[in-house]
């Protein structure tokens, strides 16, 4: 059996945290969780998940900092990252993808939804 793949969640919310871990480990993830940016930086400097759910609207370093940060570590280059909000801004989308996100996702009570995006990006 082969390891589970691990995703990274970069949220300052615990509720969404906890709600979206839940879904993931029942899906078969492995979970990370980081409460900031840059305690989600800290941790990709220790680990390497294969993709990451990083919130848009983070505290000090936001989540459109974070992905410009990672995408300017080598190792990080082709990680998926998407950007999470649960605000329907239009221009957060191409927000997200001029940061370098692979993706954006709304958030909403759509968490199969949610697993199956993830499992787009991370089809072995």
């Amino acid at each position: 059996m082969s390891e589970a793949q691990t995703v990274l969640i970069v949220e300052d919310s615990e509720t969404d945290r906890l709600i979206v871990r839940l879904f993931l480990e029942q899906a078969g993830y492995r979970v990370l969780e980081a409460d900031s940016a840059e305690s989600g930086l800290e941790l990709c400097s220790r680990t390497r998940p294969d993709l990451l759910l990083i919130d848009g609207l983070l505290p000090f370093m936001d989540g459109f900092q974070m992905t410009r940060a990672l995408r300017a570590i080598p190792e990080y280059r082709d990680t998926p990252l998407l950007i999470l909000s649960g605000l329907e801004e239009p221009e957060w989308p191409a927000r997200a993808l001029d940061a370098g996100a692979t993706g954006f996702i709304l958030k909403s009570n759509d968490w199969d939804g949610l697993v199956a995006r993830i499992r787009q990006y991370l089809a072995p």
